[in-house]
């Protein structure tokens, strides 16, 4: 029994059916000959008590039956013999009734209600914007394929779905990366402002300074003027191209100390800065300056007096290190300082910066590494992977500015 009931299980949807239809065809004959056995057998023994003396059965169409002592059939008789009868038919279809009815609540409570209710929840659940189960299908009948297609349906709604939040958050990221690297030209920009609405007025700037400062803010704007441009057609912050130029690294290292020195003086932050790169090399520097300000945006924000920062140049790689003497990275912040939006309560600080700058130096070939300074405060380092000018097939003309 436990071997045929495993071999209905097994088989399809459609085989079944007539496997269950048969077998209640099968019991409907069966119970009707039961019916027509037990309604004869009556029959016969009220008969028997209207034998003729020859042995012969009375007819049951006669009115007027006579036996062995000429008796008539009484009343209750022929009512018990048309009941019989009546009986006999109305069983037959009874049987078939019953039968048929039962062989489809069985087929239905073992083939179809199982798989019917699991995609019924199934699709509730997508329904509720749940899409974290597993739909396993309770047989491979028919319903079991119609449920492997709505488990594949299930995968690709959440491959689609964590896509989507995938995008998001790197949307949110790249958004967070403008506005934060928004600030440092801004700052220098206003810094700038600032000095010649002090100075202009009393015509004491004199004109070499004037000239500088108004060559500083044309560089900030027009690195503004770059970057929001190429925030347009960026998805991601991990797409940012390198774009490697020919660039005068000791020029490049005299403009980002101006910049933290403008930084560290509106901060009230003392600044120590030292340059140890010369020569040309391939470098994108709008890409290094952003992971430089970056950097130093943090320090100036955590130090509590001084802000030390060095670029130099050792072999292949150009490092960028600043130093600050604040608290530091706490146990935590040494593992995941770097962690988009990551934030320290103690300090209510969100860790996007050292976020867009680890991104920016994959970019460029490089690294990003921090640590707690031993005399206190943090220490983050830069490198940013050099070519020589050979390899990137720039022009000494086409040096960047």
């Amino acid at each position: 029994m436990g071997r045929l009931r495993r071999a209905l299980q097994k088989t399809s949807i459609r085989r079944a059916f007539v496997l269950y239809t048969v077998g209640a065809l099968l019991v409907a004959g069966l119970l009707s000959l039961g019916i027509g056995w037990s309604t004869e057998a009556a029959k016969d023994a009220i008969y028997r008590r209207y034998q003729k003396p020859s042995g012969q059965m009375v007819s049951e169409g006669v009115t007027l039956l006579f036996g062995a002592g000429g008796k008539e059939m009484s009343p209750e008789d022929r009512r018990a013999v048309s009941s019989l009868t009546g009986l006999q038919n109305a069983g037959i279809g009874v049987a078939f009734a019953l039968s048929v009815t039962g062989a489809a609540a069985l087929f239905y409570r073992r083939r179809l209600a199982r798989p019917i209710a699991q995609l019924k929840d199934a699709s509730a659940q997508i329904a509720e914007g749940n899409l974290d189960f597993v739909l396993t299908p309770v047989k491979m009948d028919e319903l079991g394929e119609l449920a492997v297609s709505f488990e594949t349906m299930r995968a690709a709604l959440e491959r689609a779905e964590r896509e989507n939040w995938r995008a998001l958050e790197d949307r949110k990221q790249l958004n967070g990366a403008f506005s934060h690297d928004l600030r440092t030209p801004l700052t220098v920009l206003r810094g700038y402002a600032d000095m010649l609405a002090a100075y202009l007025p009393t015509d004491r700037l004199p004109r070499e300074k004037l000239l500088e400062v108004s060559q500083s803010m044309s560089r900030q704007i027009a690195r503004l003027e770059q970057y929001t441009a190429g925030m347009n057609d960026l998805q991601r912050l991990e797409d940012t191209p390198a774009r490697p130029r020919l660039l005068d690294l000791e020029e490049w290292g005299r403009e980002q100390g101006d910049t933290g020195s403008l930084l560290c003086q509106q901060r009230g932050r003392r600044w120590r800065f030292s340059l140890a790169a010369q020569g040309g090399a391939m470098l994108d520097g709008a890409l290094a300056a952003r992971v430089f300000e970056n950097l130093l945006q943090n320090a100036v924000s955590h130090a509590s007096r001084q802000v030390l920062a060095a670029v130099a140049r050792e072999g292949e790689w150009l490092l960028l290190q600043v130093e600050d003497d604040g608290p530091g990275f706490s146990p935590e912040a040494l593992q995941r300082a770097a962690d988009p939006f990551y934030r320290e309560e103690r300090e209510g600080h969100f860790g996007l910066g050292l976020s867009i700058c680890r991104a920016l130096c994959r970019n460029h070939g490089g690294s990003l590494s921090w640590d707690n300074r031993p005399a206190g405060g943090a220490r983050v380092t830069a490198r940013l992977r050099l070519k020589p000018p050979e390899e990137g097939g720039a022009r000494a003309g086409e040096k960047e500015k």
